[in-house]
């Protein structure tokens, strides 16, 4: 009796497969639809190549391309970690399972601090108050990245956690709160938000990774599987760039332990602006 009923049913499918195949023989406008529906999910799941006036690299499969010039509002909804989007034609935002890879060839800064300041690259979407941001991001602790070659990359991860820190970041006492990631950046020897780019009349470049938490609830453990193949992914796009003009400056990596970013505080001469 099964066996009647999943024949029958392998006849009813197999004459509606034929029905619709010999629609679409008869109906142009059909077939037109199909093959743009299969260019289209083939365009999402196929590596594609991305080209500006800067630079050209290889985007794999399943990120996407997210428009920047539009209203800093929608921007920061959809990437709520980001303070500065690349302008068209010198930089590209990229997304992939609520991640953000912010690559700005044209970023700036407003302070005297050499590599700019945290809060000139990152927001921390539940603060409200810039000077809130930039306390807060002084318990972060930077992990750099194993593996990671030409352009380094630094994991920032909130750890350990203590009263002072759960009150200056406003994260609830009560939430278990071991090791979060919130976000990661590359950069040269150096270790500066912003870095330095080889040629004359070249702009500073910020290259960072961000995840779509809006509370500290929602940022990813460090261990996530997930988040995991996200950053292995990101340092392989930013490998893969082929620069045309104002490549990253070449830093001597044994000057990393001289001039790391977080000797920088001291010359911070006011606070961040809002950031929203």
């Amino acid at each position: 009796m099964l066996c009647c009923r999943l024949s029958a049913c392998a006849l009813a499918l197999g004459l509606a497969l034929a029905s619709a195949n010999e629609s679409r023989r008869k109906n142009p406008s059909e077939l037109a639809k199909l093959a743009q529906q299969q260019k289209s999910d083939a365009a999402g799941s196929s590596p594609k190549v991305y080209e500006d006036e800067d630079f050209g690299l290889r985007i794999p499969a399943g990120w996407r391309i997210s428009r920047a010039d539009r209203p800093i509002a929608s921007l920061w909804v959809d990437h709520p970690g980001v303070v500065q989007f690349p302008t068209p034609g010198h930089g590209l935002l990229l997304t992939k399972n609520g991640y953000t890879l912010d690559l700005n060839n044209m970023a700036g800064q407003t302070s005297p601090v050499p590599g700019g300041r945290f809060c000139e690259v990152f927001r921390i979407p539940w603060l409200i108050d810039g000077a809130d941001v930039w306390a807060c991001g002084g318990y972060l602790l930077e992990k750099p990245q194993e593996g990671s070659e030409g352009l380094l990359f630094f994991n920032m991860v909130f750890e350990g956690l203590d009263s002072e820190t759960r009150k200056t970041c406003d994260i609830p006492k009560d939430l278990v709160f071991e090791r979060r990631w919130f976000a990661g950046y590359f950069s040269t020897a150096k270790g500066m938000w912003l870095f330095d780019s080889d040629g004359a009349d070249c702009a500073e470049k910020a290259y960072t990774l961000t995840s779509g938490a809006k509370a500290p609830a929602n940022l990813p453990d460090v261990n996530d599987p997930v988040l995991k193949k996200i950053i292995g992914e990101a340092i392989d796009i930013v490998g893969s760039i082929h620069y045309k003009r104002c490549p990253p400056a070449r830093i001597a990596v044994d000057s990393l332990s001289k001039e790391r970013r977080n000797t920088s505080a001291a010359l911070e001469s006011r606070p961040c602006l809002e950031t929203r």
